[in-house]
């Protein structure tokens, strides 16, 4: 629901699928980068690396787009 935007129809759906698709991404690419000797890291290391980019990515989306990729940003302040 953060990701999607938790005021949307779609926002959790496409979020879903946007985070699964980031997780497989990175999966793939640090497998690359660690079978061509691109990263001095080990397999078993690349599980949690993984979990820590989409992490960061996530703590990125909270600061700099608090309501999700398709919430609208008038929802999220609030009028006092």
């Amino acid at each position: 629901m953060l990701l999607g935007g938790a005021t949307t129809v779609f926002g959790p759906i496409i979020g879903a699928m946007l985070f699964w698709v980031v997780l497989s991404l990175s999966d793939g690419i640090l497998s690359l980068a660690i079978s061509n000797h691109w990263l001095p890291l080990t397999s078993t290391q690349q599980g949690p690396i993984r979990f820590i980019i989409v992490g960061v990515a996530l703590a990125l989306l909270v600061v700099f787009r608090p309501q999700g990729l398709l919430g609208n940003k008038k929802e999220v302040f609030f009028s006092a």
